[in-house]
């Protein structure tokens, strides 16, 4: 393997997963070789946000979460708030 490709893959190793106590129980903090930290969902290692820019607003609403991770019910109230007039078929 050329050493380019093996920098990749240490960029992209994980180094250490956490589970702080004020973080919502269905995500953890991945934190990788690049120096990026993810949220990610603890059952399936799915990437939901990074820690810099915050949980995206798609699984902040079905998790009832907010951007930082932590547990928001009230956002989820808002996020399902009428829904039904956001879905557009074509």
């Amino acid at each position: 393997m050329p050493p380019r490709d093996q920098a990749d893959i240490r960029n992209s190793q994980i180094l250490s997963v956490h589970r702080p106590a004020n973080l919502h129980p269905a995500l953890a903090i991945v934190q990788r070789g690049s120096g990026f930290s993810e949220f990610v969902l603890v059952e399936t290692g799915q990437m939901v946000g990074l820690e810099d820019e915050g949980v995206v607003s798609l699984w902040q609403g079905l998790l009832s979460c907010n951007a930082k991770g932590e547990p928001d019910d009230l956002g989820q109230k808002a996020f399902w708030k009428q829904w039904e007039s956001r879905m557009k078929f074509i």
